[in-house]
């Protein structure tokens, strides 16, 4: 209750501080000019991000095993948006998914444990989009980019370089023969909370080995990371359109990554509050001012509102049926 009353402060607090700095009327005109056919474009590139996660997702389940109809995947990642919208928490759609999927993938276990690295595969992706972006010219020096870009850089080298240890045979074998040499110095002696906390464990890491014997599998549901959230920055570019933002194409590929990891912290609830703070301070660097950086901020949240209403709807139709 704490956590949340302080998620919940902070969210009034930023929402408030902004809205009180800005100038409605200029809000009020940038979302009334916005041009539909580039937010139908961004509409569409969230549906794609829909299908692509489906097509990872089954990837996944099947290096174990698991058969899931893209269909059925398809609605569960729909149903789960719903949950991450319109629970006070960002997860909420994951722990959905792992639930969803828990007896085709063996246990709930297993499940979580195919959700967690097809999000960790698109952290990924970020993290590479990241350290690519110097390369064409994006970005911006250390001492001219605000600390909270440079945070979120870190966050994502730090994952690439978690995943890519995770994921190899080596670090696997050796997590295998610590947990023999704890069970040999229990004396196979399990139960209660051990025998729970063992069974866990083995699950998560055989899904892991089974993942690491097929690295053709990864590096293809790496690549589909990278199509994913090349998607979800080109959205992000197509709501500047059609906002009239003169903010190039190529700003979004760190502006994107830095939102999305921060989003991400449990700071305020679902993110309202901390999301028009970051993006005024990433699109400010543009020269965008702070109303149309609220505006871009509440047109992206709309839309992602609009996936989760429409994956409600999914949801009481699928549940009645």
């Amino acid at each position: 209750m704490a956590l949340t009353a302080l998620r919940t402060g902070v969210t009034v607090g930023l929402l408030g501080w902004l809205i009180a700095r800005a100038d409605l009327g200029s809000i009020g005109r940038s979302l009334a000019g916005a041009s539909l056919a580039w937010l139908a474009l961004a509409v569409l590139l969230q549906v794609v991000g829909v299908a692509v996660s489906a097509v990872r997702w089954r990837m996944l389940l099947r290096a174990k095993g698991a058969e899931a109809p893209l269909g059925f995947l398809s609605r569960s990642l729909l149903v789960g948006s719903f949950f991450n919208n319109f629970l006070p928490s960002t997860i909420g759609g994951d722990v959905y998914r792992a639930r969803d999927t828990a007896t085709r993938a063996g246990s709930l276990t297993e499940a979580a444990t195919v959700v967690l690295v097809e999000r960790s595969s698109g952290v990924l992706a970020l993290a590479v989009f990241v350290l690519a972006a110097p390369l064409f010219g994006v970005g911006a020096a250390p001492g001219e980019a605000p600390a909270a870009l440079w945070g979120a850089v870190a966050v994502l080298v730090a994952g690439l370089a978690a995943t890519a240890w995770a994921l190899r045979p080596g670090p696997l074998a050796a997590l295998r023969a610590g947990l023999e040499r704890l069970d040999r110095a229990l004396g196979g002696a399990r139960d209660g909370l051990v025998a729970r906390i063992f069974g866990r464990g083995e699950r998560v890491l055989a899904t892991l080995e089974a993942f690491a014997a097929d690295p053709a599998m990864l590096r293809r549901v790496f690549l589909l990371g990278v199509l994913l959230q090349a998607a979800v920055v080109v959205h992000f570019w197509c709501v500047a359109r059609a906002l009239g933002l003169e903010v190039p194409l190529g700003a979004f590929f760190l502006i994107a990554p830095a939102a999305l990891v921060i989003l991400l912290l449990p700071v305020s609830i679902n993110g309202i509050g901390a999301r028009e703070a970051v993006f005024a301070v990433l699109l400010g660097r543009h020269g965008v001012g702070l109303a149309e950086s609220l505006a871009f901020s509440w047109v992206v949240y709309a839309l992602l509102l609009a996936l989760g209403v429409a994956g409600g709807v999914v949801h009481a139709v699928t549940r009645r049926s």
